[in-house]
């Protein structure tokens, strides 16, 4: 078994503010903390040839979000993806894009979480059970 130590590395994040924030769409919040691990990375767009994301729970488009964020952002990577997984979203998007990047399937994969849920009301904003909150 290949260890990826040594392989792959987190090489740039960013964040967008949080919070009700009027105007604001999951889009533009995800774009936004794109800039800045952009930005705190130091490569240019150009080089991202990954990009996984977590829809979110105000995103219209659901498994398909990568083919709006990446459209928003202006890239066209080899390797995409949408995906959620409750609470461990953001651990599984990384371990993605490392295996990708191991498997030479990309070099650098952007990993993007963009939701408007207090701005834009989110379908989990009540209990499990209350309601039709867990509906899709």
């Amino acid at each position: 078994m290949h260890a990826l130590r040594d392989r792959t590395a987190v090489v740039g994040v960013g964040a967008s503010p949080q919070g009700k924030i009027p105007g604001s769409s999951a889009l533009s919040l995800g774009v936004e903390a794109f800039k800045r691990a952009l930005d705190d990375s130091g490569l240019n767009k150009e080089r991202i040839d990954g990009l996984l994301t977590m829809p979110g729970t105000t995103a219209p488009e659901g498994a398909l979000n990568y083919l709006r964020v990446g459209e928003a952002l202006g890239i066209d990577p080899r390797y995409t993806g949408s995906m959620k997984l409750g609470g461990g979203t953001a651990g599984g998007l990384l371990h993605l894009a490392a295996l990708a990047v191991n498997a030479g399937m990309a070099n650098y994969v952007a990993c993007i979480f963009g939701d408007a849920a207090a701005t834009g009301g989110s379908r989990f904003n009540r209990a499990a059970g209350w309601g039709d909150s867990w509906s899709i």
